[in-house]
Formats: structure tokens, sequence, C-alpha cells
């Protein structure tokens, strides 16, 4: 079971509810982490996005894509490709803010098993509560304005 909080905090407990780890950003988390091939994945409020490893909690990877990440709760999105093939590598999305208001301005790709920025994508109008989908080798999402999205997760 993982829980990552508002305050920063990214915990794993067994099934019995004993606490197995813990790992402390110095800033707030806002978003539902995402979880794909024994990596947990989360964002900061400074616009850090950094891979966990799932077993030990041990930090694999963080990388700044922004200046912040919007205080609102979203999810972030981890797509496998090992099943169909069509983009060539996992990849792990993220909602970004340029200002850290209320709203994430623009969705980065990122390669999940070092971070590396793939692309980036600005929408019309931003994100809110950004909660984003994956199907054949695309991304779907819709912006604030309720304005539906398809990307390829490939290129963006």
């Amino acid at each position: 079971i993982y829980l990552s909080t508002i305050k920063g905090g990214v915990y794993k407990f067994a099934p019995d509810g004993q606490m197995k780890w813990k790992h402390k950003e110095m800033a707030e988390i806002p978003e539902v982490p995402s979880i794909m091939k024994g990596m947990l994945f989360a964002t900061n409020a400074r616009g850090e996005v950094f891979a966990l490893n799932m077993s030990t909690g041990d930090l694999l990877w963080r990388k700044k894509h922004a200046p912040a990440a919007a205080g609102d709760t979203w999810s972030m999105t981890a797509y496998d490709d090992s099943s169909d093939k069509l983009v060539g590598h996992d990849v792990v999305v993220a909602a970004l803010s340029t200002n850290g208001g209320s709203f994430n301005d623009y969705i980065v790709g990122m390669k999940a098993q070092s971070g590396e920025e793939i692309w980036r994508f600005k929408p019309k109008f931003p994100v809110y509560n950004s909660i984003q989908s994956t199907v054949q080798g695309c991304l779907v999402f819709a912006d604030a304005m309720g304005r539906l999205y398809r990307i390829k997760l490939k290129d963006g």
C-alpha cells in the first residue's frame, strides 16, 4: 500500500498497516503518484518529478521540469510500452506549472527510466485536477474548459 501526502511524504505500508518505508520531500506533493515496473513516480510543488524504488523507497532519479506544480489535486500517468510497442519506451506524464498557481500550464512526457524529457505540450487552456488516460500509445486528457486532447506519447 502506497500513500502520498500534501505535506511531502510518501509511505509504503504492509497489508497489516506496518510502515515499511518513508520518503520525505522538502516540498508539497499535490498529486496522486503513479506506479509501474517497481517504480513509484511523483511530482513536488517545486516542479520536480522523481522516481522511487517501490521495494526500498530509495530515490532513483529526480528532474526539475518546471518552476512549480499547481496545488490542485491531479494524477500522474505511467505508460508501460512493453505490450503494444507503440512508443518505444515507458513514459511518465506530469502536469506542471509556470507559476505554481491553481492551474497547470502544460503536460510533460518523460522517459520512465531516467526522467529525461521527451516532449512538452501546452493545451489551449490550463489543466485543473487533471486525470489522464492512455489508449493505443496516446494520452487522453481534458483542459479546464473541458476541451479534450489526444496526443501521442511518443512525441507529444
